[in-house]
Order: structure tokens, then sequence, then C-alpha cells
């Protein structure tokens, strides 16, 4: 009978195989065909026997010991065998190859028996390649490791060392700072898990400084997680949380992170079709900003809502407004002058939005000096993502009847891998199509077959992003 298993198992490996599915596809179909666990799917999908994984994991990982019955308990958990941590999984990833991720060799079965930190470490999207997933996994677990240490000295002492607090002030900034090069998957369970650190630290004192420092630190999680839930679309979740950073904000009067959480409450609402509202928030944030880079920012963002109603002379006054701010900034901000990163406001990430305003408002005139002059020369930092600019572009190129210089403003734009597709990226593809479905064209077909690309490009994205949110939620 087992011959007989093994053989029709090897049958439909091969008939999959010459109908051309990748590995992991015939892994997948394995698994529901033979209805085994997912490290055994994986398994039967390259056609080996366990002595032959064993083999390829000692080979792929040379110092760490396997035998055939510590696979066989990888394989039969979690009903039966032993638990494979996520190193262990990192390593079965290497030694399978053909693309395996980490994610792909567990399910919800697996995934109820992990802790909260492993469950991040097994589920986040990762890079392509078995050696960059087996590197984030170590990162991961690296991260993890020092985060619940940090909680639990805390928790066993009589009171807060001042390291539990550097340790979780450290992780925002690393976050903020990262932002635009971490996946927004990894942005969310990361960010989460820095926001939840200061929870539990906060829960251990009643000193006001160090309250100050952690409610701080949770307002701005708060405002990553805000932000990274926009990106993949969920506006109900961003505004929720930018709503609870101006909280903490509140909480403890930093009038920089008020001001800029309450500029991505006005962002949520602008991308949402909502620009009164959007500038009755911005009005608000502007009553108590500092000066300098986080005014500068409100006016700009105001100046794009403005541009959205078609008010060209608001536009204008605020562009000017917002102008002024940044040439008399001091450098001073905490939040967008010293951390920088996803806070960052510099000249490259000023000129982008205010070339943006421009945009919206109808007047490529305006938008293409600014827009193009940024790109000519954008700071040396990971602050600015360059690719929406070239979708500004585009759409100011097409108001101003320039349907090939439009196409090569998106020459870059395509090849964005579909994980980097972020919503305030696809979004601006809309005014693009707004202003082909209303230019003149000579070339109907260049134009039809621009539409498509377009449809292509921002539907596979906000399927992926669909597949992301649920992965999270």
């Amino acid at each position: 009978m087992a011959r007989s298993r093994k053989a029709e198992r090897e049958q439909v490996r091969q008939q999959l195989h010459a109908n051309g599915l990748t590995v992991a596809e015939i892994a997948a179909e394995m698994g529901r065909r033979f209805n085994v666990r997912p490290r055994t799917a994986w398994r039967y999908a390259l056609g080996w026997e366990q002595w032959r994984a064993v083999q390829a994991y000692r080979a792929a990982n040379p110092s760490a010991p396997i035998d055939d019955t510590r696979v066989s308990k990888w394989e039969s958990w979690p009903f039966g065998g032993a638990q494979p941590s996520p190193e262990h999984l990192a390593g079965l990833v290497l030694a399978f190859g053909h693309g395996c991720t980490v994610a792909d060799l567990v399910d919800e079965d697996d995934l109820s028996t992990y802790s909260l930190a492993e469950r991040q470490l097994v589920t986040v999207q990762r890079p392509g390649t078995p050696q960059a997933d087996v590197a984030r996994v170590d990162s991961l677990a690296a991260s993890a490791a020092a985060r619940e240490t940090w909680l639990h000295l805390s928790t066993a002492m009589a009171g807060i060392e001042h390291g539990g607090i550097e340790h979780v002030q450290d992780d925002v900034t690393r976050l903020a700072k990262d932002f635009h090069e971490i996946p927004a998957g990894q942005m969310l369970a990361e960010a989460r898990a820095a926001r939840d650190m200061a929870y539990g630290l906060l829960e251990r004192t009643r000193r006001p400084g160090q309250q100050s420092d952690l409610y701080l630190a949770a307002g701005i999680a708060s405002s990553l997680l805000s932000a990274a839930s926009f990106d993949v679309g969920q506006m109900v979740a961003a505004k929720a949380l930018a709503k609870a950073s101006i909280g903490y904000a509140d909480l403890i009067d930093h009038a920089g992170l008020r001001a800029w959480s309450g500029g991505f409450l006005a962002l949520v609402a602008y991308w949402a079709g909502r620009p009164r509202d959007a500038i009755d928030l911005l009005d608000r944030a502007l009553d108590h900003a500092p000066a300098g880079t986080p005014t500068a920012r409100l006016y700009a963002i105001r100046a794009r809502a403005w541009g959205l109603l078609g008010d060209a002379r608001e536009v204008a006054a605020d562009v000017a407004r917002s102008d002024t701010a940044f040439e008399r900034a001091a450098g001073d901000s905490e939040l967008q002058d010293h951390i920088g990163g996803e806070f960052g406001w510099r000249t490259t990430r000023h000129e982008l939005c205010i070339g943006a305003a421009w945009v919206a408002a109808g007047d490529p005139a305006a938008a293409v000096p600014r827009i193009r002059g940024a790109l000519a020369s954008p700071e040396p930092d990971p602050e600015t993502l360059l690719e929406p600019a070239h979708v500004d572009l585009a759409a100011a190129d097409l108001a101003a009847g320039d349907l090939d210089a439009a196409a090569d403003d998106l020459r870059v734009v395509w090849d964005m891998p579909v994980g980097e597709r972020r919503h305030g990226l696809t979004g601006r593809f809309d005014r693009v199509r707004q202003e082909l479905a209303v230019g003149t064209w000579r070339g109907g077909g260049e134009v039809r077959a621009l539409n498509e690309r377009i449809g292509d490009f921002v539907t596979a994205a906000q399927q992926h992003r669909a597949l992301l949110a649920a992965s999270v939620s």
C-alpha cells in the first residue's frame, strides 16, 4: 500500500511538472490532494524521501544538527512530533530552494501554536530569495528577542531601567528612517510590536518623564502604523491610528507629533475624495503647528486639497505660505528634521508635494518645473519615493497635451514590484486617466494601450494589497 501511494504521488508530481506548474504550485496541490502538512507537501513536490531532505538540509546548513527523526517530527507538527522554530523553517527554505519562503511552510494549524513574536516572523512578506528570507528571519528574530528581553527585565524589576525605554525609542526611530525600505506587512508587524512594548513599559512606571517618553514612542509607532495601513489601502484603520497618534501627542503636549498626525489625517481625507474635510483638518493642525518644516508640510498638503477643488488662487496662496515656512525653517523639528525618514520634509519632498498641488489644480506650467527640478537632483536619502512623482509628471504632461512625454515619464514606474505599489502611488493614476479621457489624441490606439497598462498595473497592486491586508488583519 505504501509503495503504491508513493508511486501515485510521483505520478501526480511528474504530471503537474509536465503541465508547467512551479514547485510552489505543485506543493500546494500535493497538500490538497494527499492531505499532508506544508513541510511534507514541499518535500513531495520535489520528489524527495526524508533522507534526501536531510541531506539537502545538511548541505544548506552545515552546522545544524539534523536527522530523519527530526524532519519527521517537524512534518507531523502540530498533530504530533515537535514544533519547528522559525530558524528551523528558514533552514528548510534553504534546503528546498525553488523560491520557497518560510510562510510557505506553515498553515493556520501551525500558526495557532506559535507565540505572537514567532507568528510575526513566519508570516511577514518577504523578498523573493531563500538567502534574503533567512536573513530576514534572523534579523526579525534578533529584534523580537531584544524586545521581549527588555520587557521581561522591566517587569521583573521594581522600576524601569532606562535601557528599556531607549530600546523602544531606538526601535521606532529605526522604523521611521527605514519606512520605505521595509515591506508594508513587515512594517505593520514591527511597528505594532514596538507600540506594544511601549504599552508594557507604561504599565510599570508612574514617573512623568518616563511616561512622556513612552507615550511619544507609542504615538510615533501609531503614526507609522497609520501610514502602513494607508499603503495597503486600509483607510479606516489609517484614520483611526492617526487619531490615536494625535491623542498621544495631546497627552504629552507634543506639537510636532500632533502636527504630523493631523496632516496625515488630512491626507487620508484627501485620498478618500473629501478635500473640504482635509482643509478643515489642516486648519486645526495649523493652529498649533511649530514653525518651519511642520508648517511648510501642512500648507503644502492644503494646497493639494485646494487644487482638488479647482481653486487656483487658494493653491497659489498656500504654495507661497509653504515655500516661506520652508525657507525659514531652522531644522529643529524633532520628528521631521532629526528623526526624518517617513516623517522627513526636505527639499525633494517639499518640491514634489508643491508640484502635486499644481497637478491637482490642472496647471502643468506651474507643476512641471517643480517636479522636474526635484527629480533632476533628488537628495540621497530614502525618505522620498520618486515613482509617484513620475505619475504626477505624466498627468501634467498630458494636461499640456504631450502624450509622448507622459508615456516616457511612466517608463520608470512599470517595473516596480507589485509589493512596492503603495496606495499613494496607484491613486495618482486616477488623474492620469482623467487627462487621457478629456484630451484630444490622434493616436487612439496608443491611448487605449496606455489605459490598459495602467489598469493591469493598478489591479495587480490592489489584489496584492487585499491579500496583504487579510494576512495582517
